[in-house]
């Protein structure tokens, strides 16, 4: 049902993402989960970095300080760094390409200039 979802997330973004911006205040609840379960802990974990991967895949911001404001930039990163010292492998693996999806940006800026 989750993969589900995200295929269907992941055709909204891609064909509306001119026009909408996204909260990341519950995706970061998602990746900063401390359930007792650990295999919810895990799955909520999981989840959160497979929205965060539509969103950069489709080039929206990690952090956009407009519709992100009850959070900060620092707080995003840390939450994603975070996770890649997660026990579970299955959360470490899309958190390390959400790692690289975030300095995509960067890289091709910095070859521009």
């Amino acid at each position: 049902v989750t993969r589900s979802n995200i295929d269907i997330l992941k055709l909204f973004v891609e064909r509306w993402k001119a026009h909408i911006t996204v909260n990341k205040e519950p995706i970061l609840r998602l990746l900063n989960d401390a359930s007792v379960d650990k295999n919810d802990q895990r799955r909520r974990r999981i989840t959160g970095m497979q929205l965060l991967g539509v969103l950069l895949a489709n080039e929206l911001p990690l952090f956009d300080s407009s519709s992100d404001t009850t959070i900060s930039e620092a707080s995003v990163l840390e939450t994603i760094l975070k996770n890649l010292q997660f026990e579970s492998r299955r959360v470490r693996l899309p958190c390390a390409e959400v790692v690289g999806l975030a300095l995509r940006p960067s890289a091709s800026q910095s070859a521009t200039t």
